[in-house]
């Protein structure tokens, strides 16, 4: 009986460690085809009114995701938790209006920034297609990270930390 328990549990080991293998590749792929912008320079008007500038004085991750977006409704408690430890502005792509937004933010407990790409044209500029997409930039702006699809909380956590030092 053990033999057999120690076997299951060496498979689902090595499944864990293929699927994080082949994620992380996916996500790699996937993001040599982002454009490496340097943060804009203009001011943006969040959903809830106030003015944002990207600053260089701390690292700041960007999130592009969607109200629409499967796999975005799943890590948005990554991102929740995130931007509780370290500036995150996160850009809502072709989402509607920012009273849908802020609804669909209050309906599911987040309180993270929000800027409306109602267009997709901040989407556009980065290079940005596929949905969840986290750019990552230390405080010098320089872009460090670039995730595509779900990225967990403790890889986020970490990149934040690394982007910090």
């Amino acid at each position: 009986m053990r033999s057999k328990i120690k076997a299951y549990l060496k498979e689902i080991i090595m499944f864990v460690a293929v699927m994080f293998l082949a994620a992380n590749a996916l996500s790699y792929y996937r993001s040599m085809s982002l454009n490496e912008v340097t943060l804009p320079q203009e001011e943006f008007k969040l959903i809830d009114g106030r003015s944002y500038r990207f600053s260089h004085a701390k690292p700041l991750m960007v999130h592009f995701w969607g109200t629409w977006c499967p796999v975005c409704r799943v890590e948005a408690p990554n991102i929740e938790f995130i931007s509780k430890r370290f500036d995150v502005l996160s850009v809502a792509v072709n989402s509607s209006d920012d009273r849908s937004i802020i609804e669909y933010m209050q309906n599911n407990g987040l309180t993270f920034s929000v800027l409306n790409d109602k267009e997709g044209a901040l989407a556009h500029r980065y290079g940005v297609g596929v949905f969840p997409t986290t750019l990552i930039y230390n405080a010098r702006g320089e872009l460090i990270f670039q995730d595509v699809g779900y990225t967990s909380i403790f890889m986020l956590y970490l990149k934040m930390v690394w982007a910090s030092l």
